[in-house]
């Protein structure tokens, strides 16, 4: 079988000749379907007229295989040949097809820096799967909870989307609307602008963001993936106990699960989520197991491209993860620990920076208007004064919902905001709670 797989492969950028003469990416019906005899004539199978179908299919749409890949292929091929004498219509031979179909576009994906790779170890899936699908039928209840989870993956796909290449220019936007986080864009920046130089994906150091609570370090986050085109993950590391958070419980367990970092590629479409790991420095250490105890693997690019989730069982990719954390202070973390990131202290923002961030956050809030976004009363700005970034935000959410009512009463079609629509207290005041 070995040898007629060996017939895909190609020399980087050939391609196959047509009956013409003349060059082509894929193969014709007749090329595909001679493979297909010689492939099964390798096995000694004699294949159903569905079987034949597919495949022909399946290889008509075939640029070439990398020659590595097929050590990739090998991987399932005692499962390829056994759902190759089966009925086409079984359950059985349908995953082979769907899992042959991914196998090969990982294949594909080998070549010419294409723009997805597999997130997980291929080849441990494909065993694992080989396990579960053709052992003892007598399977226990968590030997089928296992097969189901390893059907999710496959039908959510083992390739994902490489980090992009991000425009350094994009991360510097983010100082209008987070101006005191001024360093760590500008180091975001730079890492882009030298990865870009030198043709990789876009990869920074994990960043710990230290600083009082509410200057705006989670909002930070979410905004960081969303120019990156990727998902935000947040874990509430002061709630936590137990590692298996991040990496998954062992499948011994009745309660047994996969991890945060599995599911967030699992469920995404990139590579590269960006995880907040908040109030890291609250974590609640024990002496039997520590949640940041994972970690000292997942934010080593070295350990992590083959991090071993506890409940999945086979090594997933998750060197690309970006990682952010939250704290108020460091003394409190391990030494460790701390040299796994780059520390940024951020500080309150000073009123100019709070006015800059109003605007930023009222116009974000506000673009789906009618009258398109608003701007910020100039007689706002004074009562800015000691604001947080979340008061700032809680505020600014506040006033529109007045705006907005008054608009409605009147039956106006867009809103107006006015000196009547801040309410917030000062800063560091309560507002009484009474009758009028």
């Amino acid at each position: 079988m070995r040898s007629a797989l060996a017939r895909l492969c190609l020399p980087a950028g050939g391609a196959f000749a047509s009956d013409e003469g003349t060059q082509q990416e894929c193969f014709t019906r007749t090329q595909a379907h001679s493979l297909t005899d010689d492939l099964c004539a390798k096995a000694q199978l004699a294949v159903g007229p569905e079987v034949e179908r597919y495949l022909i299919q399946l290889f008509s749409q075939l640029p070439y295989l990398d020659g590595d890949s097929l050590d990739v292929l090998d991987a399932c091929q005692e499962e390829f040949l056994v759902t190759l004498e089966k009925d086409a219509q079984d359950p059985a031979i349908r995953n082979c097809s769907d899992q042959i179909g991914l196998l090969l576009t990982l294949a594909l994906a080998r070549r010419a820096e294409p723009a997805a790779q597999a997130w997980v170890d291929v080849q441990a899936f494909a065993n694992e799967r080989k396990r579960i699908n053709w052992g003892a039928s007598d399977k226990t209840d968590a030997e089928k909870d296992y097969g189901r989870f390893l059907d999710k993956v496959m039908n959510a796909g083992l390739l994902r989307e490489r980090p992009a290449r991000i425009e350094p220019a994009r991360l510097l936007d983010l100082q209008e609307q987070f101006p005191n986080f001024a360093a760590p864009i500008r180091f975001l920046a730079e890492q882009a602008a030298y990865a870009r130089l030198c043709g990789l994906p876009f990869q920074p150091a994990p960043m710990l963001f230290t600083g009082p609570a509410g200057v705006g370090k989670t909002s930070f986050s979410a905004a960081l993936a969303k120019v990156l085109g990727t998902h935000n993950e947040v874990v509430n590391m002061a709630s936590q106990s137990c590692g298996f958070t991040l990496a998954g419980m062992d499948r011994g367990w009745s309660s047994a699960r996969p991890g945060m970092v599995f599911t967030a590629l699992l469920h995404g479409t990139t590579l590269a989520p960006v995880i907040l790991l908040d109030e890291i420095d609250k974590t609640n250490e024990d002496a039997r197991s520590s949640p940041m105890g994972p970690l000292y693997a997942l934010l080593e690019p070295r350990t992590a491209g083959h991090f071993r989730d506890e409940y999945a069982g086979f090594p997933m990719d998750a060197s690309h993860v970006i990682w952010l954390a939250t704290a108020n202070e460091t003394e409190t973390l391990p030494a460790p620990m701390l040299s796994r990131f780059k520390v940024f202290d951020i500080p309150m923002p000073s009123h100019t920076q709070l006015i800059a961030i109003a605007r930023s956050m009222l116009r974000d809030m506000t673009k789906a208007l009618p009258q398109g976004p608003c701007d910020l009363p100039s007689d706002w700005e004074p009562r800015l004064a000691g604001c947080s970034v979340r008061d700032l935000r809680l505020r600014l959410q506040e006033a529109l919902g007045h705006a907005a009512l008054r608009a409605m009463a009147a039956g106006a079609k867009g809103l107006t905001l006015d000196e009547r629509d801040w309410t917030g207290a000062p800063a560091g005041r309560r507002q009484a709670i009474g009758f009028c």
